[in-house]
């Protein structure tokens, strides 16, 4: 147990949905508890209740092919999500109903009718749907009564989990030149012209070889015929059956330009940003005698909604990443000139530090639960990158609860900044309601638009690095965010601020020569363009002005030894993970 000294959660309970929880066990009506309605609308739906199943893993692994076909034909004739809010909880318990009853069937015996009136119709009473809801079942209603018969049909068809071999089998005609074989004059007009006539299961099959010669083919061995083609011998003379399948599959194959499975080629490797070895802070003395930062310290002066830890924290990489944190906020309410409180916009941002983990990512904002989190070890230096998202997130969504004429200066800025992150010149224009951009040459006319260096490099990052989303570095959302982190970055530097926690990690996406991050004249511009952004955003009372500070003694000594260079701290060590201060 923890000691009654340890931070624990502070502020509102964040809540959210925690895929982490149902990601293997799939959506139930008891996580709606944790979400809000954008989490529901997102979430809520098939893939989430009843994961796709790896069907040919479940075939490899013995399942009769049949009923792995029933299942599919189950799970397909659900909706892929609720068709209205109001029956989301049906939803979920129809679907979670069906994917239970559906995943224990076990033979053939137990598909089609039997399963119909049993758990079709009984998960349908106990979702409660009526024949009001009939679009959630109907498709269901039918496929589930399809009998054994009908799902062989299906599955022939469809050649469901069908392997190449059993496909170019049906496809390349395999015979075996032996007693079911015989050879025969099929034109009256000319002898000389023979087939090859098959017994089969029912009947017979001619085949018609060009040129034909009485007894030319070995006997026991096997002819492989073209596709859909009865005269073009493809392979003859071949030893066994099993070296004409494979024959006959290499035709499939490269037909169907499909490459025979080989060692996984590279892929391309997600980037990955050096860790900081040490973090640094130099400016202002914000913990007076370095004093350990509470959760209510974030409470009265930062306003958070809240603020979460990973239970896997232990007591000092909580206090340091408190600590961290508690200077960086500061650090941004005085290079953006607001008050403290406004860093949580009117109280709507929340934090977590290794609570809210998302894969390898080092932070991440979920703008569905506004909040930012940061990851004990990788997190630190990301904080200006995820408050760039939080900004972006949170001033379209009050703009958007606005009148749209009151914030029209403010979505002109807005575009100037997405125009200055692609593109080298551009001239604003308004089309009636409509704000936009448009691009010019020198002498004013309409050109084609020249890309700026940093979305050149940053498409160049996507053709480099993996990411789960495509796009994702060229995106505009990731290219503002990295924009605004370098202006923090610059921000601080004008003050004469090092604050590793919050930049450190700014200009990191630099590789092979190529920076996916704005330089030179095009940071310049985008900088300028950031600095009229937070103004309008002072202007429309989305943020406010800072009120000056009346400086004490100890405010003006500090000053007076940083200028000289030397620590304002006194044998202070902040450690977390490797970090140190």
């Amino acid at each position: 147990m923890r000691n009654s000294n340890t931070l624990e959660d502070f502020g509102k309970k964040i809540g959210g949905a925690r895929k982490d929880e149902w990601a293997a066990r799939g959506l139930s009506l008891s996580d709606l508890e944790e979400m809000n309605d954008a989490e529901k609308a997102k979430y809520v739906k098939k893939d989430n209740i009843w994961k796709k199943p790896d069907y040919q893993a479940m075939y490899d692994a013995g399942m009769p092919r049949e009923v792995l076909y029933y299942i599919k034909e189950l799970r397909d004739s659900l909706p892929p999500k609720p068709l209205m809010d109001k029956d989301i909880e049906k939803y979920i318990k129809l679907v979670s109903g069906i994917r239970d009853a559906a995943m224990s069937i076990k033979s053939v015996d137990e598909i089609g009718k039997k399963f119909f009136d049993g758990a079709v119709k009984n998960t349908i009473l106990e979702a409660g749907l009526s024949n009001s809801n009939v679009s959630y079942y109907k498709k269901l209603w039918y496929a589930s009564q399809d009998g054994l018969s009908r799902v062989k049909w299906n599955i022939s068809k469809k050649e469901f989990l069908f392997s190449d071999e059993e496909k170019a089998v049906r496809r390349y005609a395999v015979v075996c030149m032996d007693e079911n074989v015989r050879y025969e004059a099929w034109d009256r007009s000319d002898p000389s012209k023979l087939r090859l006539e098959v017994k089969v299961p029912g009947g017979k099959q001619y085949y018609y070889p060009n040129d034909l010669k009485e007894n030319e083919f070995k006997k026991g061995t096997y002819l492989v015929f073209a596709d859909s083609d009865r005269h073009n011998i493809m392979f003859k003379n071949i030893a066994t059956y099993d070296e004409a399948k494979a024959k006959a599959t290499e035709l499939y194959r490269a037909a169907n330009s499909i490459e025979v499975p080989t060692e996984k080629k590279d892929r391309k490797k997600a980037f990955s940003a050096p860790q900081l070895a040490r973090i640094e802070f130099s400016g202002r003395g914000y913990r007076d005698d370095s004093r350990d930062i509470t959760g209510q310290d974030y409470l009265n002066e930062f306003k958070f909604y809240g603020g979460e830890f990973g239970n896997w924290m232990n007591d000092a990489d909580r206090q340091a990443s408190m600590n961290f944190g508690y200077e960086a906020f500061k650090t941004i309410a005085e290079v953006l000139k607001v008050p403290d409180e406004d860093i949580s916009f009117g109280g709507r941002l929340s934090i977590a530090f290794g609570a809210r983990g998302k894969g390898a990512a080092a932070a991440h904002y979920e703008p569905m639960r506004e909040v930012i989190n940061l990851t004990k070890m990788k997190g630190a230096g990301s904080l200006g990158h995820e408050y760039g998202h939080a900004l972006d997130d949170l001033v379209n969504k009050i703009r958007g609860e606005a009148d749209l004429s009151q914030s029209r200066k403010l979505l002109t800025i807005q575009n100037e900044i997405i125009g200055a992150m692609k593109y080298k010149d551009f001239e604003m224009k308004e089309y009636g309601s409509y704000v936009s951009y448009y691009i010019t040459d020198k002498n004013g006319l309409h050109c084609m638009p020249i890309k700026s260096d940093f979305y050149e490099n940053s498409t160049k990052f996507d053709k480099m690095f993996s990411k789960q989303d495509k796009g994702y570095w060229h995106s505009d959302i990731e290219m503002f965010a990295r924009a605004f982190a370098c202006y923090l970055h610059d921000k601080c530097s004008e003050a004469g601020i090092r604050c590793d926690y919050l930049n450190g990690s700014a200009e990191a996406a630099k590789f092979d020569g190529i920076a996916a991050i704005p330089q030179g004249e095009e940071r310049k511009r985008l900088n300028g363009l950031f600095d009229k952004f937070i103004e309008e955003l002072k202007e429309k009372e989305i943020l406010h002005e800072r009120k000056p500070e009346k400086e004490n003694l100890k405010d003006i000594l500090n000053r007076a030894v940083e200028k000289a260079g030397k620590q304002v701290r006194e044998n202070e060590q902040l450690k977390i993970d490797g970090f140190e201060r």
